[in-house]
């Protein structure tokens, strides 16, 4: 079965300073503890396996689509099944 779509580019920034800065105030004035925190790039690191930043970057940065969910940054179980897995 196909549907009909379309590719839609957008750029992303995943480890700037503005990200950094709205994370610092997201954990001062929301939560300080959650799995992803301080930073969402060292919880990729951590929660697929890889050695750092930068093979996370190489990975994520080396396919050409990735999957947005409304209210999440990226969708990490589709990150992990298809980028990290095998």
């Amino acid at each position: 079965m196909a549907f009909p779509g379309r590719r839609i580019t957008f750029p992303i920034v995943l480890d700037d300073p503005w990200s950094q800065d709205a994370t610092d105030q997201y954990m001062q004035f929301i939560r300080d503890i959650a799995v992803y925190l301080p930073s969402n790039v060292e919880y990729l690191v951590r929660n697929n396996g890889l050695s750092n930043a930068g093979e996370m970057f190489e990975k994520f940065l080396s396919t050409d689509w990735a999957r947005h969910m409304l209210f999440d940054f990226f969708s990490i179980s589709d990150l992990q099944s298809r980028l990290f897995s095998g």
